[in-house]
């Protein structure tokens, strides 16, 4: 979720002013329909398994 939270915020806010919050609520759906087209590949490499462990679960 927080990965495609970040790209979709990426994807809509880097460096692109909004007019109304009215414009920028229908940038952020645009984007995240596209999620499954457009931005597809993106979204595969983002959406990996590669996750930091902390061992065994022991606490040091």
């Amino acid at each position: 979720m927080e990965r495609r939270s970040k790209f979709a915020k990426k994807a809509v806010l880097n460096w692109r002013h909004q007019q109304c919050f009215g414009d920028f609520q229908q940038a952020i759906d645009k984007c995240l329909d596209e999620l499954g087209t457009t931005h597809r590949s993106k979204i595969d490499s983002l959406m990996t398994l590669n996750f930091q462990t902390f061992g065994n679960g022991s606490m040091p």
